[in-house]
């Protein structure tokens, strides 16, 4: 015996899954190999059907009313113009907050720039080889200027080229 689990159903799963995973695993998108079948024989390879995500649990705070489990939360701390566009909380998950339109879309630019040029951890090494170097830099910024990077082409080290190049 190989010591391999004879079916995929007799796997364990795993003891301790990370919620976030967890989450990915069942948003994402799934698809079912619907196999074509005439006279009692397969026929071709089959077709690819997306199977539809259930999103009965996602919350939508955009709604009119907020959503199940939220609550409308008025504070001192927070303006009442923010207040009226919606702060909410969560029951079960105290510390989070949700906040509408807080910021306007350039903050978000500028506070999303900040995070991925100067917070952001690599991935980790095992998603480059050697071509790639340690560490990809300056993505923000590239993106920003346009480039993107195309392994195998001109422009340098980098392989950045302009958009559309």
């Amino acid at each position: 015996r190989s010591g391999y689990p004879s079916s995929p159903s007799s796997a364990a799963p795993h003891p301790n899954p990370n919620p976030f995973r967890e989450a990915e695993k069942k948003y994402q998108l799934h698809y079912d190999q619907v196999m074509a079948f005439s006279k009692g024989k397969l026929r071709g390879k089959g077709e690819f059907r997306e199977r539809p995500t259930d999103l009965s649990e996602v919350l939508d705070f955009r709604s009119a009313e907020p959503p199940p489990g939220a609550a409308a939360l008025e504070t001192e701390a927070v303006p009442s113009a923010a207040a009226a566009r919606g702060l909410y909380t969560l029951d079960g998950h105290p510390g989070f907050y949700f906040v509408s339109g807080l910021l306007d879309e350039s903050a978000v630019e500028d506070l999303a720039g900040e995070i991925l040029s100067e917070h952001i951890e690599p991935p980790a090494t095992s998603n480059f080889t050697r071509e790639h170097g340690t560490r990809i830099r300056g993505l923000w910024g590239a993106a920003r200027r346009g480039l993107f990077y195309r392994p195998g082409a001109g422009g340098g080290a980098g392989g950045e080229l302009p958009a559309g190049g």
